[in-house]
């Protein structure tokens, strides 16, 4: 037995003329991405038998798919001397987190928001401060943020704009909205 797999009990009674018996191994679904698992059965030779085979296994197969990962909104703003709060969504709850990285724009000129907290800096992020950085959603949960703070400043300067777009990864699908601006 394992996680996610009761047992059907420690003994097996043959009825007097039965050569075979079923035995019932039934596995609990739960919310976890875990991927396929496996059961072994093993049979222990007693007084008035013996085994030709003593042990089976059986291949069980997840089916909980990976989730689906966008933002909530593909737009937002915040003004400088802020902080915005920013959601990333799953599709579904799952029993275990899902990290999802996030890559920011790297692209400097007129319009775009730099990184960093001092001048030429427009704004930070937390939590993380890579490209791309990452944001984990709970075990349980559906959603996630992080925060963007618009750095106040004297300068004069037009709107500028900030991009964030969700990263390939094998743990997620990304979603209908991978790019929040």
């Amino acid at each position: 037995s394992g996680s996610g797999i009761t047992s059907a009990g420690n003994t097996v009674d043959f009825p007097i003329g039965y050569s075979s018996i079923v035995v019932t191994l039934s596995p609990i679904d739960d919310t976890n991405l875990e991927g396929s698992q496996t059961a072994t059965m093993a049979l222990v030779d007693g007084a008035d038998y013996n085994l030709s085979t003593a042990a089976a296994t059986i291949s069980i197969a997840d089916n909980e798919g990976p989730p689906t990962i966008s933002f909530s909104s593909a737009t937002a703003s915040t003004k400088e001397g802020t902080t915005g709060t920013y959601t990333v969504t799953r599709s579904t709850n799952l029993g275990t987190p899902t990290t999802v990285y996030i890559a920011r724009s790297t692209v400097t000129g007129t319009g775009i928001a730099t990184y960093g907290a001092t001048a030429p800096g427009d704004y930070t992020i937390s939590p993380g401060s890579g490209t791309p950085f990452s944001v984990t959603i709970s075990g349980g949960a559906t959603t996630a943020t992080f925060t963007l703070t618009a750095t106040d400043d004297t300068a004069q300067e037009p709107t500028e704009t900030a991009t964030f777009t969700i990263q390939v990864n094998a743990g997620y699908v990304v979603g209908a909205t991978p790019t929040l601006t």
